[in-house]
C-alpha cells in the first residue's frame, strides 16, 4: 500500500483546481500520525478539525481545533477563484465563471488591495447561480471594473479534470482503513480552506487568524474575523489569481508583531 503520509504524494499531483494544501510549498514539523476519522464527518485537505466525544476526528468549531487534515475525507471538494475581474454595468447581473458560491468578496483592486465593497449597499450576490450584480446609488460606478473572490462547490464533472487519487477515490480515509493523518503546530502552510469573504494583510490585526466556526459555513476554515474562534496563526503570503492559496505560519498560541 502507498504511503499516504508521505510529502512524495504531492508529485504526482497535476491539479486543475486549487484545493486543499500545496505540500510541495508546506514545511510540517510535527505529523503526529494517524487518527481514526468519524464515519459521519466530512473533511478537507487543509481545514481544521478536532476530537468528538468518541476521541474521533471531525470539522473543528471556533475554539476545539487539535490540527490541520494532512488528506481528505470527503465525497467532492471545494475550491476558489480569487480576483475574478467583473465590469458591473447598470444593474444587470454579471455570471462569475462559476456557480454555487460562497464566502464572496468585491474589491475596487487586486491582491486585497482598494476598496472592500459592502453586499446589499453597493452589490448582490446570487450564490446559487453565480451572478453579482450592481446596487443603483452604490460605491460602484456603472462600467467600473471590480474583483471578486469567492469560494465555489466543485462538481463530480470537475474530477474529470482535476483526477482521483491512486486509488480512484477523492477520499483519502477510505483507503487507510478510516484514519487521516493531522498537521500540528508549528508549521507553515499554504491552504485554500480559508474564508475568502475576508481581507487579509501581513502585518497588524489583519494578520492574525482565527478558527472559523460561530458562523455557518466557516467551521474549520482560517479566517481573520477575530469573533470567530481561537487564534491558531498569523498570515505569511496573500493569496492572488495566479496562486489563490493562503500562506500562514501555524502556530495555536499567539505571537508578537
Amino acid at each position: 500500500m502507498a504511503n499516504l503520509d508521505s510529502p512524495r504524494m504531492e508529485s504526482f499531483r497535476s491539479d486543475m483546481f486549487a484545493t486543499g494544501l500545496d505540500l510541495k510549498q508546506c514545511e510540517i514539523l510535527r505529523n503526529p500520525g494517524w487518527y481514526k476519522a468519524s464515519a459521519a464527518a466530512t473533511i478537507r485537505q487543509g481545514q481544521m478539525v478536532a476530537l468528538d466525544a468518541n476521541q474521533e476526528l471531525v470539522v473543528a468549531d471556533s475554539n476545539n481545533v487539535i490540527g490541520v487534515a494532512k488528506f481528505n475525507k470527503m465525497t467532492v471538494g471545494k475550491s476558489a477563484n480569487v480576483d475574478e475581474a467583473l465590469v458591473l454595468t447598470g444593474t444587470s447581473p454579471v455570471n462569475l465563471k462559476r456557480a454555487n458560491v460562497s464566502n464572496v468578496s468585491v474589491r475596487s483592486a487586486p491582491n486585497q488591495g482598494g476598496t472592500t465593497y459592502t453586499e446589499t449597499t453597493d452589490y448582490t450576490v446570487n450564490s446559487a447561480n453565480g451572478t453579482v450584480t450592481r446596487v443603483a446609488g452604490g460605491a460602484i460606478t456603472s462600467g467600473q471594473t471590480v474583483y471578486v473572490t469567492y469560494t465555489f462547490d466543485m462538481t463530480a464533472g470537475d474530477y474529470k479534470f482535476q483526477g482521483l487519487n491512486f486509488f480512484n477515490s477523492n477520499d483519502d480515509v477510505t483507503v487507510a482503513e478510516g484514519r487521516l493523518a493531522i498537521v500540528q503546530g508549528p508549521a507553515t502552510l499554504y491552504t485554500m480552506e480559508y474564508d475568502t469573504s475576508r481581507s487579509y494583510t501581513l502585518s497588524g490585526t489583519g494578520a492574525n487568524l482565527y478558527c472559523g466556526g460561530a458562523t455557518s459555513g466557516l467551521e474549520g476554515l482560517f479566517t481573520s474575523n477575530a469573533s470567530e474562534g481561537r487564534y491558531v496563526g498569523r498570515v505569511i503570503q496573500l493569496p492572488s489569481s495566479s496562486y489563490p492559496w493562503l500562506g500562514l505560519r501555524y502556530t495555536d498560541h499567539p505571537e508578537e508583531e
